[in-house]
């Protein structure tokens, strides 16, 4: 199976979206489904970055949390550390800024959920 092959993530429920500038006229978006309960993990939650360009699209997953709002932030922290990397060319902008208003992962946060 090729990463092209790859089904994309179901999103479910759409909770939050926000669009970014176009980068070379293709929109950049980004999705974070709801999140659910998962049988090992406690809860998980989707996300979706189009238009991004490094690879297969969408850029999608889901990340894993002991409860919702663990679950949110970390798949805002994922997000942004995405569409941060200085590898993004052009750089990701909102309103032609390079700030893009999404949370970052302090360095001393333990995305397990414990402390550090």
């Amino acid at each position: 199976m090729t990463t092209s092959d790859v089904p994309a993530v179901e999103l479910g429920d759409v909770i939050a979206s926000r669009s970014y500038d176009d980068r070379g006229g293709v929109p950049l978006s980004i999705e974070i489904g709801r999140p659910v309960p998962h049988e090992s993990h406690g809860w998980k939650c989707p996300w979706r970055i189009t238009g991004l360009q490094r690879g297969p699209e969408p850029f999608d997953g889901w990340v894993y949390g002991s409860d919702t709002v663990d679950c949110l932030t970390y798949a805002l922290w994922i997000v942004e550390s995405i569409l941060s990397d200085p590898r993004n060319d052009p750089p990701v902008t909102l309103g032609g800024q390079a700030d893009l208003y999404l949370p970052r992962r302090p360095e001393s946060a333990d995305p397990a959920g414990g402390d550090s």
